[in-house]
């Protein structure tokens, strides 16, 4: 015998294997093998044969035609970095669940993956995709889709379609418009730097909690937040930002990012600040903390750094749920006294701020319970 036969484990990465002996179909209680970074040009036909494999890592090696037919209950494969071309699975009695095709090659997608009929889980991101063809074929069970780092120009409609699908990465393409005209279970979308003006929606995003849209490579970009009553967290940091549409829509926001947005005051876009948990705003020019800023008693994380604030309002001590805020970079030249009852604050900084030497100690006396960073 090869190995003991009762090895869940085998690791033969990095070793320039073109081929693995027959001996290994003798595992039958291996569990993982990992086989990254070798030499092999198709997944080696022993492998099917094993019984008990779950995992299996194939990264980095030469495949191109990519044939799958596992026996076994195996989960999660990992064929990331192949440049792989062509995929085949002729029949449907596997269970892989996680397949990360990372690095392949499809710049017109048209594989059939319905034989994948448990597949959750598809990441295809860095494949030089420039559009998915009607006829490609996606298992109807998927509900997380990466598909960032690649050339599409607009959301492909076969993958809209897709009802099982919960979260879709699109980041950085070269997407121009938010093409969504179909109900869908969307509970998370990544939009992150594609070339969008106006990311609006045409049909209610009932299910969508988390919107990414931030660095999009355009002069302006415009909001449009209507259809999204769900919304949960926005980043739309990195943008010059031009129209904010229905913003009294967004009544469930939870947390928000506007970093680098040159802002000038606290965003219109908070209509319910009791609801925010975390906010970020740096990198602005805010001068001022908005008149309400007592009424965001649920803020848990708030980052300013780099504005021109100078005055901390008391008001601050109405956030009792605060644990970690942080205004490095702005005016401060002293504190409230009221910020004694932030009584969850754990983390406190103030770096480059115009706080002397003297209210330093007398700060750090003050609050000997806070983790005061100058």
């Amino acid at each position: 015998s090869l190995l003991g036969k009762n090895l869940e484990e085998l690791d033969l990465s990095n070793n320039s294997l073109k081929s693995l002996p027959e001996e290994i179909k003798n595992l039958k209680n291996l569990k993982i093998l990992r086989i990254r970074n070798n030499k092999f040009s198709e997944i080696p036909k022993v492998i099917f044969e094993l019984p008990n494999l779950q995992q299996l890592d194939l990264s980095s090696n030469q495949i191109k035609i990519l044939n799958i037919d596992f026996k076994s209950d195996i989960q999660k494969v990992n064929l990331a970095i192949n440049k792989i071309e062509k995929i085949n699975i002729p029949n449907s009695n596997n269970s892989i669940q996680e397949l990360d095709l990372t690095g392949s090659y499809f710049p017109n997608f048209s594989e059939n993956l319905s034989n994948l009929k448990q597949l959750k889980n598809l990441n295809l991101s860095k494949s030089e995709i420039k559009a998915i063809l009607p006829n490609a074929n996606f298992p109807k069970t998927i509900q997380k889709l990466n598909l960032s780092n690649n050339q599409l120009t607009s959301i492909p409609d076969i993958v809209l379609s897709i009802n099982s699908l919960q979260n879709l990465d699109l980041s950085n393409n070269q997407i121009e418009r938010v093409n969504i005209n179909k109900p869908n279970s969307l509970l998370s979308l990544n939009l992150t730097r594609n070339k969008i003006v106006t990311i609006a929606f045409d049909v209610p995003m009932n299910q969508l909690v988390d919107l990414f849209a931030s660095q999009q490579n355009v002069e302006i970009v415009n909001f449009n937040f209507v259809n999204l009553p769900n919304l949960k967290s926005l980043n739309i940091s990195q943008n010059k930002i031009g129209k904010l549409d229905n913003i009294e829509k967004l009544a469930n926001l939870e947390s928000l990012d506007m970093s680098r947005t040159s802002l000038t005051d606290f965003p219109p876009l908070i209509k319910n600040p009791s609801k925010i948990t975390k906010l970020n705003l740096s990198y602005n020019e805010i001068k001022k903390l908005p008149n309400n800023f007592g009424e965001f008693v649920n803020l848990e994380q708030l980052n300013l750094t780099k504005n021109q604030i100078s005055v901390i309002p008391q008001s601050i001590g109405q956030l009792t749920n605060l644990r970690y805020f942080t205004i490095d970079n702005n005016l401060i030249e002293d504190l409230p006294s009221e910020l004694a009852t932030c009584k969850n604050l754990k983390m406190l900084s103030l770096r480059m701020n115009k706080i002397n030497d003297s209210n330093k100690d007398r700060i750090m006396k003050q609050f000997p319970n806070i983790k005061i960073l100058f």
